[in-house]
């Protein structure tokens, strides 16, 4: 009977290994929505005048829903502009717009029908029509890079 106990143990374990890899019982098998940037433009100054491009995809995504985009330059600021708040989600499941500049950049799922104010202080959280909220910083000039940063440190010999 004793030579039993480290069997059972064994087994035991690997029952509990195999669970372990197949996910502990399902939690994340369906899991949310997702944004993601794959294009970010510079951190910079907003303005009228300064624009570029800003690209995503989304993950499981509804019918119907759609992006909402913004620039952070003090408020926040619905892009590409006021009258023009929505992006669409392509069959491929990506997004492009043209956004003004900002110090940060923001990407909303959106259900149908949702009406996003032209700025605000605090971007919306989850619920009342907004699926996902996705924030990323604006890519640093060149002169902020760390690769810039330590080219032009001083060399001591």
């Amino acid at each position: 009977m004793v030579g039993c106990k480290p069997l059972r143990v064994r087994k035991a374990v690997l029952v509990c290994f195999c669970v372990l890899l197949a996910g502990c019982g399902g939690r994340n098998a369906n899991p949310g929505p997702s944004i993601e940037f794959t294009k970010v433009p510079q951190a910079g100054h907003g303005g009228p005048d300064r624009l570029d491009t800003i690209e995503g995809r989304v993950v499981r995504a509804g019918p119907g829903q759609q992006i909402v985009l913004f620039a952070r330059w003090g408020p926040w600021w619905v892009q590409p502009l006021a009258d023009q708040p929505f992006t669409t989600i392509q069959a491929d499941s990506k997004w492009k717009n043209l956004t003004h500049f900002g110090t940060e950049y923001a990407a909303l799922l959106v259900e149908p029908g949702y009406r996003p104010q032209p700025t605000m202080e605090v971007l919306p959280s989850e619920g009342s029509g907004v699926v996902v909220v996705a924030i990323t910083k604006g890519r640093p000039v060149f002169w902020q890079t760390w690769w810039f940063l330590l080219a032009s440190r001083p060399h001591s010999h």
